[in-house]
């Protein structure tokens, strides 16, 4: 005789297992024959790559956290890249053009910053990747700035 067993363990979750018996005349009960077989529900199956999808999420919001404390020590050095030429481009404007210019390269930095790190956060791209990116761009951009600086004087 082959009876499965079925517990209800949380939402959508079953949790099911299979004994087979063998009836007996002499014990007047069932004594197992073979041990419990564990067989995975389809409830169950759904709910454990769910169960891995959230930890791979929880991973990856732990690992951009780790990225972004070296990331953001890195963005002041870039910053400092960015800024020391971008202020000797722009002698004529004065201190408006120069804090207007640097406020609109920092909130490019947040927003980017955030973007990449949403990204990772639901593993739509590699923590390091999301995290780094915003420096990477504004090297770029630094660079850029420092080659057109060093032309113009």
């Amino acid at each position: 005789m082959f009876i499965t067993f079925c517990k209800y363990l949380s939402h959508q979750s079953f949790f099911c297992w299979s004994i087979t018996f063998l009836s007996c005349a002499i014990c007047s009960g069932f004594v197992p024959q073979q041990p419990p077989i564990m067989l995975i529900c389809g409830y169950s199956l759904i709910n454990e790559f769910t169960l891995i999808e959230n930890y791979e999420k929880n991973n990856n919001k732990f690992l951009v956290e780790i990225h972004k404390k070296f990331t953001l020590a890195v963005a002041c050095i870039l910053f400092t890249l960015v800024g020391a030429p971008l202020g000797i481009l722009v002698k004529r404007g004065g201190i408006t053009i120069a804090s207007a210019l640097s406020i609109a390269f920092f909130l490019i930095y947040y927003i980017l910053l955030i973007w990449g790190e949403q990204l990772a956060d639901r593993a739509l791209l590699d923590p390091a990747i999301g995290s780094w990116m915003p420096n990477i761009i504004l090297l770029i951009v630094g660079l850029i700035i420092l080659f057109l600086s060093d032309k113009k004087n």
